[in-house]
């Protein structure tokens, strides 16, 4: 990912539209809007409606702890949207989730990044393999995105909002993983642990849980930059 881009840049310079997803235009079923739609709501959109954006962007792309053709190139947005000043600051409605208060935006898109790497991490390959399922390119692509993704997620250990840290040393474990960056292991992963133990005193364990919103709004009009 080049770190200068802008998520609107990386959003327009990729055709999403011969990209598989799980749910959405040319999938199967669902009404999950284009991911192109949802990465630009992420981006620009009012708190209830990236709330939205958050929850269908994870069915298009994270479906059932599985990718898909369009999970790398949207999870470098989402990373990019976690560097981007729009998003600091941003809380997500406490109506959306079964344990107020707000929650972050940043904290949402980190447990995407999260969940996604976690998908495609060593527990995930040795359990398809005992079924005769080798990685898959979608798969392979997203082992890819790792360094970009560490780089956004480190910088996010040390983020004032506790729900973002302790976010971030979730999801920077299984980053870890990839071969470039286990050198960084031993001074991180202990670090990582003891934000992540450190829970925020008003998050049970599990959050964040989103409580799919009953609509959502349009959102047409591009972003700022």
């Amino acid at each position: 990912m080049d770190e200068a881009a802008t998520p609107q840049e990386l959003i327009t310079g990729t055709d999403w539209g011969r990209l598989k997803v799980f749910f959405g235009p040319g999938a199967e079923s669902g009404d999950v809007r284009p991911v192109n739609e949802l990465l630009t709501v992420l981006a620009h959109g009012v708190p209830a409606q990236q709330a939205r954006a958050a929850h269908e962007l994870g069915e298009a792309i994270n479906h059932q702890c599985s990718v898909t053709e369009a999970t790398a190139p949207a999870i470098l947005v989402v990373a990019a949207l976690l560097r981007h000043p729009a998003t600091a600051g941003v809380k997500l409605p406490a109506e959306f989730y079964r344990s107020p208060p707000p929650l972050a935006l940043r904290a949402e898109l980190l447990e995407l990044i999260g969940s996604v790497t976690v998908d495609v991490g060593h527990a995930a390959e040795e359990s398809a393999r005992r079924f005769g399922f080798p990685p898959s390119p979608a798969e392979l692509a997203v082992r890819a995105t790792r360094p970009a993704l560490f780089a956004v997620v480190r910088d996010l250990l040390d983020d004032p909002d506790p729900d973002i840290r302790h976010a971030a040393a979730r999801a920077i474990t299984p980053l870890l993983e990839d071969p470039e960056l286990a050198p960084h292991g031993p001074a991180l992963l202990p670090r990582a642990e003891a934000i992540a133990a450190d829970l925020p005193r008003h998050r049970p364990r599990g959050w964040p849980r989103l409580i799919i919103p009953a609509a959502s709004a349009s959102f047409s009009e591009p972003p700022p930059w």
